[in-house]
């Protein structure tokens, strides 16, 4: 099981909308692991009555196998709402991947995924690929930065008749790390750029920006930011959408 829990309380909460089509799976990996198995497991459900009438389910899972020589984890997440009678929010995806340890600062991975998103009019996305990840610049092991690009092949099928089924091939490039600004207060990024090789005007950016800062003992106050944008989304659908979270954090 995981070594080290962690309970994070939302205390404020921006959206301009959540239309977020890319999934971040660089932030998927978990560098707690000592060893082994390791599972997660997570159901929520949110309800409003009054002035507001809605109700939302999450759901989640993971299951991980760390070895000496490589890490291999396989992730699912659910999210359904509904408001009055009408759904709101129907979308999802399963991730799997495996990182080769080859040297301590080179790692091959392969990876495959499926996810839908009713609300950009995703009715399903397929993808396969492989890459390159190496470590660019920190001490400890898995602190740092990393960088790493690789190519995957990609069906998408949406649910607007214009635009039927699409297979393309995409290069896959991201930048992540943590740096710690001072004793209280640690600074992440995780920075992803998609684009079609193909047609290169066809290209997805997401930055996903986040500060910790320790208020007392265990106790600590963060702020994330993330914004993903896309350069030819479909028709009636913005190019950016813009999420800001600040909350609490225990760890323990």
């Amino acid at each position: 099981m995981f070594r080290n829990g962690l309970m994070t309380f939302t205390i404020l909460l921006f959206v301009s909308t959540s239309a977020f089509a890319q999934v971040n799976t660089e932030a998927m990996r978990n560098t707690a692991l000592k060893g082994g198995f390791a599972y997660a497991l997570s159901f929520n459900q949110q309800f409003a009555r009054g002035n507001s009438d809605y109700s939302i389910y999450k759901s989640s899972g993971r299951i991980d196998f760390l070895h000496k020589k490589y890490h291999t984890f396989l992730i699912g997440n659910f999210k359904w709402g509904k408001q009055q009678d009408t759904k709101f929010i129907n979308k999802g995806f399963v991730h799997g991947r495996i990182v080769f340890q080859v040297k301590d600062w080179l790692a091959p991975e392969s990876f495959a995924q499926i996810e839908y998103d009713d609300f950009i009019r995703l009715k399903r996305r397929q993808l396969i690929g492989a890459g390159l990840r190496w470590k660019v610049w920190g001490q400890k092991k898995d602190a740092g930065w990393h960088m790493g690009t690789g190519f995957m092949r990609e069906l998408e099928e949406y649910t607007v008749a214009t635009e039927g089924t699409k297979a393309l091939f995409r290069s896959t490039n991201y930048i992540s790390g943590k740096l710690k600004l001072n004793e209280v207060a640690e600074w992440n990024l995780i920075v992803y750029y998609q684009v079609d090789v193909g047609h290169i005007s066809d290209f997805r950016i997401l930055v996903d920006s986040g500060l910790t800062i320790k208020l007392w003992k265990a106790v600590s106050l963060t702020i994330n930011f993330e914004s993903r944008d896309d350069n030819e989304p479909l028709p009636d659908v913005k190019k950016q959408d813009m999420l800001l979270t600040n909350g609490l954090q225990i760890k323990f």
